[in-house]
């Protein structure tokens, strides 16, 4: 018998205005809801999954990452994100399915990378990036309307003048908008193209407010979640010096609505050759409500009880010695955490109907349990 990966069971959950941190609820009742949302006109485009996951992630993975980047810009994937044991996590979401040729599309991100020093990387992004918060309130202003921002620029914003002849249009871009109009006004004006993108959009939306979404996307950009963005100037070696658990390893993420089961063999080969891959299943639809676009949610993610537990407690260790600054404490534990996670890296068994065991720990670095050795660097 081949491989096989476990799922939990789906939880489901609602999004609605104003779209703050808080505006995420997770509540099973929901499940009625989402099954009623049927057919194309509540499917979501691919750049409003990646929105919504990139804004409320830890609402999906149980713990927050520090997010670099989520236009693909860098190696292609769709986010790019540093965690408390500053390892990279890399991701590609799909609208539809994983399928082989998205496992084959992040294979393919993960070489690009083998030969690049990870604090360069990172602190390239950091320097170089896209993402900032008038990116922020483009996404939401996208999330909003349902449209790729990505591919919205001067062919749009004629095409809403000739429709709609919106006064905004004018006051920027004078009489008669052209292309040419537009590429010399927003020539790099990256944020000030984002924020008149944004208005544009949400005139399909009156009872929306701009200013109101510009305070929610601030408040986002302001969050711990996106902190190693808010200046420029910052590089990463200082998160790095704080950092207990420097590792350079990679954790590879695909998420989308369904999987091909017949890749399952094939994930499970990587995992054993040590690449740390993950899956998600999330699936989205879209209603639209007087208040504004309501999202329905369901939700599974792989069983993997052993390493999530010991996942969970290492990161909130080295969020600990990070937020205190003990560089004692951060050299004597250093190596033997990072050994300690070396054996908790994802493994499987037949599918002879039990669960997946990820991580498959064998030994300890000093012996006993994993609680024995947690309470020991948390005391």
């Amino acid at each position: 018998m081949g491989s096989t990966i476990i799922f939990s069971e789906p939880m489901f959950g609602k999004l609605q205005m104003p779209f703050s941190e808080d505006s995420f609820i997770w509540d099973n009742s929901f499940e009625k809801e989402w099954r009623k949302l049927k057919g194309t006109k509540h499917q979501i485009m691919e750049e409003s999954l990646e929105t919504i996951f990139l804004l409320w992630i830890k609402q999906f993975l149980g713990f927050n990452l520090k997010i670099l980047e989520g236009s693909g810009l860098f190696g292609g994937e769709d986010v790019i994100a540093i965690d408390e044991l500053n390892r990279l996590h890399l991701f590609e979401l799909k609208r539809k399915k994983i399928t082989e040729n998205t496992l084959r599309q992040m294979t393919q991100y993960m070489y690009s990378h083998v030969f690049e020093d990870a604090e360069k990387f990172k602190t390239k992004i950091t320097q170089n990036g896209t993402l900032s918060e008038s990116k922020i309130l483009l996404f939401l202003s996208g999330l909003i309307n349902n449209i790729e921002t990505e591919k919205t620029g001067a062919d749009y914003i004629l095409k809403r003048w000739k429709l709609k002849k919106y006064q905004e249009i004018e006051d920027i871009l004078g009489p008669n908008p052209s292309k040419y109009k537009f590429s010399k006004k927003f020539k790099d004006q990256r944020d000030l193209k984002n924020i008149f993108m944004s208005r544009i959009l949400l005139k399909s939306y009156p009872s929306i407010s701009f200013d109101t979404l510009s305070l929610t996307a601030e408040s986002w950009f302001k969050t711990g979640t996106f902190s190693l963005l808010n200046s420029k100037t910052k590089t990463t070696d200082q998160y790095k010096f704080k950092n207990p658990l420097f590792s350079n390893n990679h954790v590879y993420w695909l998420i989308a609505p369904d999987i091909d089961e017949q890749i399952y063999d094939k994930i499970i080969e990587m995992r054993g050759m040590d690449k740390d891959f993950r899956i998600l299943l999330i699936n989205v639809r879209r209603r639209n409500t007087n208040a504004g676009p309501e999202f329905m949610i369901k939700f599974r993610k792989e069983v993997a009880v052993e390493r999530d537990n010991i996942e969970r407690k290492l990161l909130n260790f080295a969020e600990d010695v990070r937020t205190n600054s003990n560089p004692h404490k951060f050299e004597k534990s250093k190596k033997l955490h990072l050994q300690f996670y070396e054996k908790s890296q994802p493994s499987s068994r037949k599918n002879n109907g039990g669960n997946l065991i990820s991580p498959k720990i064998i030994s300890y670095p000093r012996g006993g349990e994993p609680e024995d050795f947690i309470k020991e660097y948390l005391s």
